[in-house]
């Protein structure tokens, strides 16, 4: 399971220094003496096999020992993400009832109402609510001899994990020990990482991908994590300049801060980048030329979601990178392309895209899964193609394709062309009801600051581009467009508007 292969990593590492925080080190040997602590303490409280654990935290080396130490004694992570809006925070804590909690203080105020009656309260700051513990006093006081860990299936359930509800209604999705560790010893073929490496901790651990490309992989592997509580410019001149980030796991925006800090020193800086990652929105090809010409390094992009323990395909550091494709499935997944009868559709052809394999998810938590067929695989709602080399194009999720007049149409397309618009500076393509049409297409524009635009300019610009019944008719302007709690634009939000 995933903490043997830690646990392996980490006796051979020993003295090795597994995590970097705000100055501090923590060795392997450490980090294994701190997990036993926790496990120890969870134990004298009846939290064991079965239970679930909500972690609240924010990147801190307090959600690695709290995440391992559950895993280890057979209880249930629950990642909680610190920012989701309170309507997300309901639907999250319906569907689950955890035993105990790991919270910063700093959380304390918006989780009140959802954790008041918790068994077991760990508060990392000042403890005081309710019948809460400090977490510092806890790992401090507890027993550090060695936990036997626990005997554990490969269906055994290991993390709790939602999705981001930005086109339906959020799920919770129940991942066995066998998902995740079929997820990351697949991504070891995506990231190849060494004792050497040092990973860039500045996604969200509560986020199951930085969990699984970046949290297991690095310490799986005896590399280094340096944690950041934020992301901003200066953090991430000092996790390139000073604390020689190898392996850098991010979103596009990360990229194009880079790209701003960076263009005009990177001859001066010594830096010791070799790895890039992304995975979620595609990022601008611009973007990414820009970045491997100034960094010498690319950005490998890729695809997943929730239900496949977040990873489904990735472009390779070794073979051939295709620019545009989310590149080739894991080993150990079976990917089709289907069209509405569920019949496999040829390479070249656009379809739904199916999965199946070992990573994908035990099934939803208290519901059935309507997207599982009967010989196992999970239907994505998503629409994309496998070429004739076998490599994945993510086209659009089926939820955002737009139907005019029997036209089919995918809204990226047209925001790829709108980008390069020189006043636009976000920009969303939502379908519409219409009376006559079934649905119109409609363009949702921020402009740059201080730019002033009327909609028949933008017309032209895609008129000039694209066929005409592609065009947006309709056209408002937004000091900005809503987002989710992961950063994702609510397409489903503007389509009600």
């Amino acid at each position: 399971m995933i903490f043997d292969l830690l646990q392996s990593a980490a006796r051979d590492a020993g003295d090795q220094v597994a995590i970097n925080f705000s100055n501090h080190q923590i060795t392997y040997s450490e980090l294994l003496k701190i997990i036993d602590k926790i496990c120890n303490g969870l134990l004298k409280v009846d939290i064991k096999k079965g239970s679930q654990v909500a972690l609240i935290l924010p990147n801190t080396p307090h959600f690695i020992f709290a995440y391992y130490a559950i895993l280890r004694i057979g209880a249930v992570v629950v990642p909680i993400n610190p920012f989701a809006r309170p309507e997300e925070l309901k639907f999250m804590f319906d569907q689950i009832k955890p035993d105990a909690v790991f919270i910063w203080d700093g959380f304390l105020r918006r989780f009140r109402q959802f954790i008041k009656d918790t068994p077991a309260i760990y508060i990392l700051g000042e403890t005081s609510y309710k019948h809460s513990i400090n977490l510092q006093s806890f790992i401090a006081e507890s027993s550090d001899s060695e936990v036997d860990n626990a005997e554990l299936a490969i269906s055994d359930s290991a993390v709790f994990c939602f999705t981001s509800g930005v086109t339906a209604a959020p799920k919770c999705v129940e991942l066995t020990h066998g998902n995740l560790m079929n997820a990351v010893t697949d991504c070891y073929d995506v990231i190849p990482a060494t004792r050497s490496d040092n990973f860039a901790g500045l996604l969200p651990l509560s986020l199951l991908y930085a969990q699984n490309l970046v949290m297991h992989i690095a310490l799986t592997r005896g590399a280094s994590i340096s944690l950041y509580p934020k992301i901003d410019r200066s953090i991430l001149d000092k996790a390139l300049s000073e604390d020689q980030i190898t392996i850098l796991v991010a979103g596009c925006s990360v990229f194009r801060t880079l790209i701003d800090a960076f263009k005009d020193k990177i001859k001066s800086s010594a830096i010791a980048l070799k790895y890039c990652f992304s995975l979620g929105s595609p990022c601008d090809q611009k973007d990414m030329d820009e970045f491997e010409e100034i960094f010498n390094v690319p950005i490998l992009e890729g695809y997943g979601l929730a239900e496949a323990a977040a990873v489904v395909s990735f472009n390779r550091i070794i073979g051939h990178r295709k620019s545009g494709t989310v590149g080739i499935p894991l080993s150990t997944l079976e990917v089709k392309i289907i069209d509405e009868s569920d019949n496999k559709l040829n390479p070249g052809e656009i379809g739904q895209i199916a999965i199946r394999g070992h990573s994908v998810m035990k099934g939803y938590v208290n519901s059935i899964s309507e997207s599982s067929s009967n010989d196992g695989w999970f239907y994505t709602d998503d629409i994309g193609k496998l070429d004739e080399d076998g490599y994945l194009w993510f086209i659009e999720r089926k939820d955002d394709v737009i139907n005019k007049s029997g036209f089919t149409i995918f809204p990226t397309e047209i925001e790829n062309k709108l980008k390069e618009h020189p006043k636009i500076e976000e920009i969303c393509i939502v379908g519409v009801p219409h009376p006559t049409f079934k649905q119109e297409v409609k363009a949702c524009i921020v402009l740059k600051n201080g730019v002033k635009a009327n909609p028949e300019e933008f017309f032209e610009f895609c008129r000039e581009r694209i066929p005409v019944y592609q065009c947006p008719q309709l056209f408002q302007f937004y000091d900005s467009l809503p987002k989710s709690s992961f950063g994702k634009i609510m397409r489903k939000k503007l389509r009600e508007e």
